[in-house]
């Protein structure tokens, strides 16, 4: 097991600790004793014994990589990405422990580890293809760690445990969620609205489409368990795409395994009105953003606040911050880059609790020394991607691998500087009981 991960994961089946074991897998001590095995560079933490109706088996090969080369030429100064990355930023402290379901080629968790390398971030996916991919792109990146989990399930870790919890176009159950946040955690969802692409879906009925009420109703369930839900960051506009950027967008994700059955000549002729070829036209945008926050108890501290030590310091010359809205006019102007360079400044540590065994007390003693953690490499944040999204003039798609499979159900969907110090978010040790292994979210969220 990853020394990132002792203390953090735990057993998907009935909630036990653990422990290596000596196949270079893990078995749970607790009542289950299920082991689980590797795959690749990554644990496999799928109990094979248990079946979801809702489930599928994920990305294939092809769709993961179209995904990847999506992301690549979007990069974090895209608008959704941006507002995304503000939105994270503005809610993380250096070294918090961040969970990412259903992380797919990784693209957005590379992007996390080279801006804020202090964090500890676990992704989870289903497909072992997507996980294949995603260890391309998260290559020398020592601070992310991948393994194979099912988000229709109970999650792979600790009640209580982290204290940031993402949803990027993929399934998720909200109790889950709720059980893997530490008192103060964030949990910060992003999927696109019905209106994205609305020129495009309109004129293919038969492609999945995101829901109009996903965010409402997740909103009311969550707040149902407790969590404090902020007014959803919603984002409209247009923005100009070739067509083989859109055919690239949508062949990435679910709408990939309807590619059969659906006719895109319609779709085509939006960049050909009446003989004319165009080479961009302009589509309806819209996202949204989904900001919750587990309450820290009765004796609840104030709220962090937004400003950072950086601004206190250097008020003559403030900069801008990186939660500020980022119009589509001016995408370029990435809000991440502004928090890269504020990150590459000195920050305050922070003593992170250590997940305590189940049944034992919680210490409370905030102001304990830490134990002395080797300080990680800091890599210079990544340029943003500088290419255009026109693939090759004459092709719907750019070179790909032939890896392409048989279509199968879809499962998951596709397309600063640090606060000051405060208490630190506690992380218990007991364990939930797993949810119904039926439970299905409201989670349909196919756009490019």
């Amino acid at each position: 097991m990853h020394p990132m991960l002792k203390g953090w994961l735990a057993c998907p089946t009935c909630g036990g600790d653990l422990v290596d074991a000596a196949d270079g897998g893990v078995r749970c001590t607790g009542e289950c004793g299920t082991e689980y095995g590797v795959a690749g560079r990554w644990l496999d933490l799928v109990d094979t014994k248990q079946k979801v109706s809702s489930e599928g088996p994920g990305d294939t090969l092809a769709m993961a990589w179209r995904r990847r080369r999506w992301d690549e030429l979007r990069g974090p100064e895209a608008p959704e990405n941006a507002d995304y990355l503000a939105a994270i930023w503005e809610r993380l402290r250096p070294d918090d422990r961040v969970l990412d379901l259903g992380c797919g080629p990784a693209s957005f968790l590379a992007w996390l580890a080279d801006f804020a390398p202090d964090l500890a971030i676990l992704g989870l996916d289903l497909s072992a293809p997507a996980l294949e991919e995603a260890e391309h792109a998260i290559a020398g990146r020592d601070n992310v760690v991948l393994a194979r989990a099912s988000t229709r399930r109970r999650l792979p870790v600790g009640d209580g445990s982290c204290d940031v919890v993402l949803r990027r176009l993929a399934p998720g159950l909200p109790e889950e969620v709720v059980r893997a946040l530490a008192p103060g955690g964030y949990y910060l969802r992003f999927t696109f609205g019905p209106g994205h692409w609305r020129e495009v879906y309109d004129l293919m009925p038969g492609l999945p489409r995101a829901r109009e009420d996903a965010i409402a109703g997740e909103a009311e369930r969550l707040r149902a368990l407790g969590m404090e839900v902020e007014e959803p960051i919603r984002k409209t506009g247009t923005e100009e795409f070739t067509t083989a950027a859109v055919m690239l967008a949508l062949r990435s994700n679910p709408a990939a395994f309807h590619a059969d059955k659906v006719d895109f000549k319609p779709m085509r002729g939006l960049w050909s009105p009446e003989g004319e070829r165009l080479g961009r036209v302009a589509l309806s945008t819209e996202y949204a953003i989904l900001v919750a926050r587990k309450p820290e108890g009765p004796a609840e501290k104030p709220k962090r606040t937004r400003k950072t030590k950086a601004a206190e310091e250097s008020a003559a010359e403030p900069t801008a911050e990186a939660s500020a809205p980022i119009e589509e006019t001016a995408a370029a102007e990435a809000a991440p880059q502004q928090v890269a360079e504020a990150l590459a400044g000195e920050k305050p540590k922070r003593t992170r609790k250590k997940a305590s065994p189940a049944g034992a007390p919680e210490e409370a003693a905030p102001d304990a020394p830490a134990a002395e953690k080797p300080k990680r490499t800091r890599r210079k944040a990544a340029e943003p991607a500088s290419q255009s999204v026109d693939p090759a003039p004459g092709s719907d798609l750019p070179a790909e691998p032939a890896a392409d499979v048989a279509p199968e159900p879809p499962a998951t969907e596709p397309a600063g500087e640090s606060p000051p110090a405060r208490k630190p978010r506690t992380r218990r040790g007991t364990s939930a009981p797993p949810p119904d292994a039926d439970r299905s979210p409201v989670d349909a969220e196919p756009s490019g």
